[in-house]
């Protein structure tokens, strides 16, 4: 599966438009999911997760402070959008086993990191 296939990897890109360029979260989601070939099961699952952590994301939040040493915010912009994903995908999304969610978000970490360095 390559960057563009992978749905984390757009869920990813959504939320960090909303999140750090104040995008409308209706038009960055419908922007990558026109920029990006997934399937209709793969589209539905970036949708979930994008409004889910947006919906979430104080109770996310809550429950990142309170296991990290550092707050969430001062995170790496893209680390604060893997993170908060990983929890969402944990917490309210009973079909996502909580290990392929830490596994995902790592491998996604892995994948970005290129992305950044290669730029």
């Amino acid at each position: 599966m390559t960057k563009n296939e992978n749905p984390r990897y757009v869920a990813a890109k959504t939320l960090q438009a909303v999140f750090f360029k104040g995008a409308y979260s209706h038009l960055a989601l419908d922007e990558q999911l026109k920029n990006h070939q997934l399937s209709a099961v793969d589209q539905r699952f970036v949708t979930e997760v994008v409004y889910g952590t947006i919906k979430r994301l104080n109770t996310i939040d809550y429950l990142l402070n309170g296991v990290m040493k550092n707050k969430v915010h001062k995170s790496d912009q893209r680390i604060q959008v893997i993170l908060r994903m990983a929890v969402y995908q944990m917490f309210y999304l009973d079909r996502i086993p909580e290990r392929a969610a830490i596994h995902e978000a790592v491998e996604l970490s892995k994948q970005w990191g290129e992305l950044v360095l290669k730029v």
